[in-house]
């Protein structure tokens, strides 16, 4: 791993003894491994449950790459808001601008890249979306495409969607140049707690 920047060169969460993983699905085929904190997810989980409506969060983590290939890392969440709306479109988008901007504090556009670099360090890259939606059983819909596409564009970047009816939760995401697939995923806890 010499010669690569040390933000993507890093060990994977199934190398540190004090963590247990559980593999959610079959990833055998997957271009990257997902790891999901789930101290991160619960608490995802619990604010959706006590939503009528729909409801998003901006997911926060790691890119890396090890040995065994890449992965990504949810280890956080910024922006948890329930959405009425009638375009949850317009409200995503608002979240992830407040996000990428405000958050990082900058008033002029010469900024942005110190600013971020600061801001990323103390919480994370963006890895993706959480979408929470009652009736639809965690299946990806257009809707959930085209937010994707439209804001969260960089491959591997993960669409977890999750219906509080039902109580399914699936993970989506797309390879460059492909289409989005349905991935497997590696449950993380304490080693005390798996």
């Amino acid at each position: 791993m010499t010669g690569l920047p040390h933000s993507i060169a890093r060990s994977a969460p199934d190398q540190n003894p004090n963590v247990a993983i559980r593999l959610v699905g079959d990833d055998a085929h997957q271009p990257v491994r997902y790891f999901v904190y789930a101290d991160v997810m619960s608490e995802l989980l619990f604010s959706a449950n006590a939503e009528p409506q729909a409801a998003f969060a901006i997911l926060r983590g790691n890119f890396g790459l090890d040995d065994d290939g890449g992965f990504v890392e949810v280890t956080g969440f910024s922006g948890f808001e329930a959405s009425d709306e009638a375009d949850v479109y317009l409200s995503v988008r608002k979240a992830s601008d407040a996000v990428i901007l405000t958050e990082a504090g900058i008033a002029r556009a010469e900024d942005l890249l110190l600013e971020n670099r600061a801001v990323m360090s103390e919480s994370g890259a963006i890895v993706g979306l959480f979408v929470s939606e009652r009736g639809g059983n965690a299946e990806m819909t257009e809707a959930h495409a085209f937010l994707h596409y439209s804001l969260f564009n960089v491959p591997f970047q993960a669409l977890v969607v999750f219906d509080p009816d039902t109580r399914d939760l699936a993970m989506y995401a797309r390879p460059p140049k492909g289409r989005f697939e349905n991935m497997a995923f590696r449950w993380v806890t304490p080693a005390h707690r798996a």
